[in-house]
């Protein structure tokens, strides 16, 4: 188990869910929701409310830590960010924690802040 955190410094709330590949029997762990916010709280949908944090939990099975991070801004715009502990990943996370692959600039939230597998807002929307 790896606990990250999403912080909220913006003045919205956001909604953040994930999507792990079960397909084909294959499980890679999920993500558990606490602290501020609310919603569900194994892969979500939470919703965190302006300037607030909330714990998150990624688990492994079989020491893989494999999916896709859906966030949603205040005008139900989304992006999509894979992330993974595979050391073939595009950019290989480091320690235990999984890396939330992105191509330069994610806009109003910025991944792997201030640490890798951490979720940072800072705008209201996308």
């Amino acid at each position: 188990m790896t606990d990250r955190h999403i912080y909220n410094q913006s003045d919205a709330s956001w909604t953040f869910e994930t999507v792990t590949d079960g397909s084909a029997g294959n499980q890679f762990g999920n993500v558990w929701f606490s602290g501020d916010g609310s919603g569900q709280s194994q892969n979500g949908p939470w919703i965190l409310p302006p300037n607030s944090t909330a714990q998150i939990q990624y688990t492994s099975d079989g020491g893989v830590i494999k999916g896709a991070w859906k966030i949603t801004d205040q005008l139900g715009q989304s992006r999509i960010f894979d992330y993974s502990n595979d050391q073939n990943f595009p950019v290989p996370p480091t320690g235990n924690s999984p890396y939330i692959s992105h191509d330069g600039n994610t806009g109003a939230v910025s991944v792997n802040d201030p640490a890798d597998a951490d979720l940072s807002v800072g705008s209201s929307n996308w």
